[in-house]
């Protein structure tokens, strides 16, 4: 436990250091800068935008008694975007580079007639989960939750759409997808698509900045917003065990999985607190012994304050609940983490640490697994 403790004080000594270091050179230059490489031709018939992305991290793990320091390159990323003859035909590319993996990661095409209605086409985000809404430069920890790898449908490949209507002082979304049910990491083989269905509120109005799908309030919005959202997904024949993702089926077996979400944010004045509620159930329990689909729930909250206009503290609960005919493939989840992250250039130049304890349990009466966690992550977004 004394060396346990000792790695951790290292840690944390490393996070503080560093990130006074970088305060310090921040504080001599100055704090914002040219955030994306970009090129408009001189007729206005083509632009060009690059956005690089790094993520490094440093992590130190404790688990069954043994500890592990480790140094990951975790997102490299490549965004371009633009529009072609008009203004309002956009398109965007983004290109993974982790893992010595190089992927595709979005293609598309956007084309937005007027201000309410926008159309695309291609391989994009689903719009479902408001965790996966949130762009990985805007999370407001080094990572997702646990939820989020259990539930969360991110990319597709099909036609998108989306129409504003504000009604009084509120604005709401309708998002609608089509698409191959496949996911992106798979050779596409439908015998049924995917339809995913997405309404969001604001009530009280839209944010500063788009604060809706960002995670800490560094706009420190003068008074509140509260925005809830509500989506479904029905993957029809779906060949993997998370339908967009997760382990294929044997034998070319299919199976219909159903996804709830629920879910809200609100700010105010440096507050910020999220949360989402997701249920996924499938009828055909044919595969339950061999490769089943996670039947069950999933709940993650967090919350943070800007104790600092530049800082911020910022504590999350998740937990994931299979049902009871899954727990022997799926144990229940949960996890604490409290972070601290730095914002020297907004999101375009951030330092982020946190501290997770998880466990595990196959039963309702004991933790079968505990795992203590500390990240530190730099990001750059140019």
């Amino acid at each position: 436990m004394s060396r346990q403790r000792s790695k951790l004080h290292l840690f944390f000594f490393f996070f503080l250091c560093y990130g006074f270091g970088v305060e310090a050179l921040a504080q001599q230059a100055s704090n914002t800068f040219t955030r994306n490489l970009s090129y408009e031709s001189p007729d206005s018939t083509f632009s060009f935008r690059v956005n690089p992305v790094v993520q490094n991290q440093v992590n130190v793990t404790h688990e069954k008694g043994a500890e592990q320091l480790s140094f990951r390159n975790r997102r490299t990323r490549f965004y371009m975007s633009g529009y072609v003859f008009d203004p309002r035909f956009v398109y965007k590319v983004q290109l993974r580079f982790e893992k010595n993996d190089q992927n595709l990661y979005d293609a598309a095409f956007k084309f937005s007639p007027n201000d309410r209605f926008t159309l695309w086409l291609g391989q994009e985000t689903l719009p479902a989960a408001r965790s996966q809404l949130v762009s990985l430069k805007y999370l407001q920890f080094v990572d997702r939750s646990i939820v989020h790898a259990i539930f969360d449908l991110q990319k597709d490949v099909g036609l998108w759409v989306f129409y504003d209507q504000p009604i009084g002082q509120s604005l709401w979304t309708l998002a609608g997808a089509l698409s191959n049910g496949e996911g992106i990491f798979r050779p596409t083989h439908s015998k049924g698509l995917s339809y995913t269905l997405r309404l969001n509120t604001r009530p009280l109005g839209a944010f500063a900045g788009n604060g809706d799908t960002r995670g800490a309030d560094i706009q420190f919005e003068p008074s509140a917003k509260v925005p809830i959202g509500i989506a479904y997904n029905f993957n029809d024949n779906a060949t993997a065990s998370r339908g967009q993702r997760g382990v294929a089926f044997p034998a070319g077996f299919t199976r219909d999985i159903h996804t709830v979400y629920v879910d809200g944010i609100f700010k105010l004045q440096g507050w910020s607190v999220m949360a989402e509620w997701i249920s996924r159930s499938s009828p055909d329990k044919v595969l339950e012994s061999s490769t089943p689909v996670f039947r069950g729930t999933g709940f993650s909250a967090q919350s943070g304050y800007m104790i600092r206009p530049t800082v911020d503290l910022a504590l999350r609960y998740a937990v994931t609940s299979p049902r009871e005919s899954v727990t022997q493939q799926y144990p229940k989840q949960q996890d604490i983490t409290l972070g601290l992250s730095k914002y020297f250039a907004g999101y375009a130049f951030k330092l982020q640490g946190d501290l997770s304890y998880y466990w595990t349990s196959f039963s309702s009466s004991a933790k079968d697994q505990e795992r203590i966690q500390a990240r530190v992550q730099i990001s750059i977004n140019f």
